[in-house]
């Protein structure tokens, strides 16, 4: 985006600008995590005492200032499990690739998987929900690294799930965002419980939508920033 818009400074003709806005909440984002996650699961020979969402770090200073990276996180992670009916102890956060002496956003990857088989988890599987492909971090930091780690430790199983790459659900994913902004400024308001009873019903999904307008997340049960509105049961 920045540079885009570096180049856009130096055009007397100005187009039309539509960037897609972050998708860490999308249901198609979710959806393709979750169809990785348990293609992913089905293919071991052994089941996992615990799952962890490793995400890329970032100086605690960062969020105090206001970021809503820390949030969108653990929003992902909070949506996945549900997804996947996981309960929240199963599914876990951590943040990677700390450097430097200050204080970044906790709990720090590296000290948590070497506690872990201290605490009887012998079994790890872990997953980078916020790289949309395969690079040196979650190749080389997290599945070789952690996973030495992990078996240094006392650990058993450990396994790293790829990046969504090029996977058809990926694919099904981006056409799926790409199509709908690609249709402007139509109403559309996505409607997602996270207590997981399932949709709305119709007369209160109605009532968000006049509530919140367009183009905007409504969800139950949660403490969100806005643009993210909690809407009461």
């Amino acid at each position: 985006y920045d540079q885009a818009f570096r180049t856009l400074l130096e055009e007397r003709w100005q187009p039309a600008i539509r960037t897609v806005p972050p998708y860490f909440d999308d249901p198609a984002h979710i959806e393709a995590l979750a169809i990785s996650l348990d293609r992913h699961l089905k293919g071991l020979s052994w089941t996992p005492d615990l799952i962890l969402a490793s995400f890329h770090g970032l100086p605690q200073d960062y969020f105090m200032d206001g970021d809503p990276y820390h949030c969108h996180c653990m929003k992902t992670a909070r949506l996945l499990a549900a997804r996947m009916g996981l309960p929240r102890d199963k599914l876990q956060v951590v943040f990677q690739s700390r450097f430097g002496k200050a204080e970044w956003l906790q709990p720090y990857a590296q000290q948590t998987v070497e506690g872990l088989p201290g605490k009887g988890v012998k079994n790890l599987v872990m997953i980078m929900p916020g790289f949309a492909s395969d690079c040196v971090e979650t190749l080389e930091e997290v599945a070789i690294g952690l996973g030495e780690t992990f078996h240094e430790n006392g650990g058993e199983n450990f396994s790293a799930v790829p990046c969504l790459n090029d996977s058809p659900e990926s694919v099904d994913m981006m056409e799926t965002i790409v199509r709908r902004e690609l249709l402007g400024d139509r109403p559309t308001v996505r409607v997602f419980d996270l207590a997981g009873a399932g949709e709305l019903p119709a007369a209160l999904r109605k009532g968000a939508s006049d509530a919140v307008g367009s183009a905007a997340w409504v969800c139950r049960g949660t403490q969100c920033l806005p643009p993210c509105r909690t809407l009461a049961e």
